[in-house]
């Protein structure tokens, strides 16, 4: 028997994050694919090991749990929970000193569990459990077959360019090192951009890479097609018009997020259009949008609490022709991949700031178009174009980015290279 033990910190108790995303994805995934796995690499368990976190966290629910629990119950595995922060909210989660904590920790759940098995991956999800490969290594017993992947998914640098902490720096170049130092620690694949950004700002070895492609579940509910009297429902909740273009964009009000980029350049918008953003405060003091919004004298929908019903409806609505993600710096972005399901009949194109993961994702004007995130008349300028476009062009638009999502972001088949390249015969 082989075992998995998946580390993250969002996707158990709550659902508020990208790595809450990533979180499903691996448990929808291997819940969805389980048997095709186990007969090329044989049986094995799934583990999750998490922090606690208090009921009043952002977004704890109850269902999270349940779900999980279930998928994890029935290939026979267990979620275990590691000692860290217990503050109120998860402001204590985001120290270094924190981090410490639960790498002493879950470097001994893992290293005593995996003595079950004959074979085990450890998956460490971004910065917090950084330092557990390396612990793992460290204590090993018995020449234990465990082999660890580190997955970073963005960096100090990246989300913290206005205000970097050189404490936290440190935490990952030494976390990274460890893929040089111990042949049984690798990095993750997630995509072109972080791989190239972990070699250049943290000197990791291209050789400690092994495949994590950034994916989807092509087999969840959420991508299925809403019939257009239930999208329509949708959007008469939130009070959307259904007589006017929409220009829509969605995710957290952090500044990184570049939203303000989004709502200054549509002052010089020569068509009239509705703006629907969702953005979810994140940060202690995050972007009042709605001041800006009012300023600017647009018509506009903000909401600003999760939710997952109104960015698949949106997305297949014929008056909802654009989703901008205007990221002054973005890794590799879910958006684009979800358009492109939700949109492959009708609905948007994606607009994206030339930066980043976003230059990997959008060949501009072919499976989506790409703007100066240094101009806002630039974001201006493509926005019109794109309203300007038939509906032809755009459906082009919309076929080929939903082929390139198809052809390149299984989970089924990328999932499956991470077996093979630790579990395959060598």
């Amino acid at each position: 028997m082989n075992g998995i033990f998946f580390l993250t910190y969002n996707g158990y108790y709550n659902y508020t994050t990208g790595i809450g995303t990533q979180t499903k994805l691996f448990l929808g995934g291997i819940d969805a694919h389980y048997e095709r796995y186990k007969s090329l690499y044989g049986d094995f368990e799934i583990n999750l090991v998490v922090p606690q976190f208090d009921v009043t966290v952002d977004g704890f629910d109850n269902s999270h749990i349940a779900y999980a629990d279930n998928v994890i119950n029935r290939f026979g595995g267990k979620v275990y929970v590691c000692d860290s922060a217990m503050e109120k909210g998860d402001d204590g989660f985001w120290t270094v000193s924190n981090w410490r904590r639960l790498t002493l920790s879950v470097a001994s759940i893992v290293s005593e569990k995996s003595q079950d098995y004959e074979r085990t991956i450890v998956i460490a999800v971004d910065p917090p459990y950084l330092h557990v490969p390396r612990f793992i290594e460290m204590n090993k017993k018995n020449n234990a077959d465990i082999q660890s992947v580190i997955l970073m998914y963005t960096s100090s640098y990246i989300h913290n360019k206005q205000a970097l902490s050189f404490e936290k720096l440190g935490w990952e170049y030494q976390g990274l090192v460890s893929a040089r130092v111990y042949k049984n620690i690798h990095i993750g694949d997630v995509c072109r951009f972080m791989t190239h950004h972990l070699v250049e700002h943290y000197g990791a070895d291209r050789t400690s890479f092994v495949p994590y492609p950034s994916s989807l579940l092509f087999e969840d509910a959420v991508f299925d097609e809403l019939p257009q009297k239930e999208a329509n429902a949708i959007l008469d909740k939130y009070n959307i018009p259904r007589n006017k273009d929409i220009v829509f964009a969605f995710g957290r009000a952090s500044w990184i997020k570049g939203f303000d980029i989004l709502v200054e350049s549509l002052q010089f918008l020569e068509k009239d259009i509705h703006l629907v953003l969702v953005a979810v405060p994140f940060e202690i003091e995050p972007i009042n949008y709605e001041t800006i919004i009012k300023k600017s004298g647009l018509s506009y929908t903000l909401i600003t609490k999760f939710t997952r019903d109104l960015p698949p409806a949106l997305c297949q609505c014929d008056r909802c022709k654009i989703v901008v993600c205007p990221s002054r710096g973005e890794p590799f972005s879910n958006i684009p991949l979800e358009v492109s399901l939700w949109g492959k009949n009708r609905g948007p194109v994606v607009l994206a700031s030339n930066v980043d993961g976003f230059l990997e994702q959008i060949e501009d004007g072919e499976n989506g178009f790409l703007f100066n995130v240094n101009s806002v008349e630039d974001l201006a300028d493509r926005i019109n174009a794109i309203l300007q476009m038939s509906d032809r062009t755009l459906a082009n638009v919309r076929k080929s980015a939903y082929s390139k999502v198809i052809k390149e972001r299984s989970f089924k088949n990328n999932f499956g290279l991470l077996l093979n390249a630790l579990w395959g015969e060598k």
